[in-house]
């Protein structure tokens, strides 16, 4: 038992890393571009370092695509349905007795609540684990009819070479479309989790969206607990960080130069 928990404890680490590095890639890419858009002062900075920012933005948006390919193709040895597989094979991992023993941490004694929050533990059956192979199934059909041949054919490995070939490849593709693949990667890394450390039921509950019908990505204020989110919040100050920084220094350097005094020219 300790040996299947572990091994299913390795693959869920392993699918979390995968989901929240395609949402740091996918999002990051979308904040450069959407700060671009909005402050003129950044985009001063990226067109004074454009060789630097276009490879920044073209390789998290390959990284992206790559990586959500990794989850979805069922070739790949660490994809979606193997974490579901694992669960479904091993689903003793997920009994009161297993839950209870996760909880009680080690410790010599089991703490006075356990056995109340044991009676509410949800415990997943067939139909739990069919409605999770349903979801995936709808959104691998997704990612098949639209982004399979963007990952296969243009950035893991480079078939299409002509802008003929290539515009109805990126024509199949929509950003909110492909934002909500993200976050249903996400969801379900999260549901798997809580099921197997706190025995909740698997519901997919949502995550918000950032962006909009019109394409307009959204700048949180503050810190974000969602990974997504706190991409954005990052790369948002990053960039207006550097953008002060370098109208300071362009700032500077006019100050000083009119402070020189005249050079006088012999003639």
């Amino acid at each position: 038992m300790l040996n299947e928990e572990r091994i299913f404890e390795r693959e869920l680490e392993l699918f979390r890393k995968e989901c929240e590095g395609a949402a740091q890639f996918f999002f990051g890419h979308l904040a450069i571009n959407e700060m671009a858009k909005r402050r003129e002062s950044v985009l001063r900075l990226l067109n004074r370092n454009a060789m630097f920012w276009n490879t920044a933005a073209a390789g998290m948006q390959t990284a992206a695509i790559v990586a959500i390919g990794r989850m979805f193709d069922q070739g790949s040895p660490h994809n979606i349905d193997n974490v579901l597989r694992l669960a479904q094979n091993h689903s003793s991992i997920f009994s009161k007795a297993s839950l209870g023993r996760r909880k009680q941490a080690g410790a010599v004694e089991p703490p006075p609540w356990l056995t109340t929050y044991l009676e509410s533990a949800h415990v997943p059956d067939r139909a739990d684990f069919r409605r999770l192979r349903s979801h995936i199934r709808e959104r691998r059909r997704i990612y098949e009819a639209r982004y399979r041949d963007l990952r296969h054919k243009v950035y893991a490995h480079r078939v299409v070479g002509e802008d003929d070939e290539l515009a109805p490849i990126v024509a199949k593709t929509n950003v909110r479309e492909l934002e909500r693949l993200v976050l249903f990667l996400l969801r379900f890394y999260e549901s798997m989790w809580h099921l197997y450390m706190n025995g909740r039921k698997p519901t997919l509950g949502r995550l918000r969206h950032t962006i909009s019908r019109e394409g307009r990505l959204s700048l949180p204020r503050r810190s974000a607990r969602d990974v997504h989110r706190q991409m954005v919040f990052e790369t948002k100050n990053v960039l207006l960080g550097a953008a002060a920084q370098q109208a300071a220094a362009l700032d500077g350097r006019r100050t000083k130069s009119a402070e020189r005094p005249p050079v006088s020219r012999s003639r």
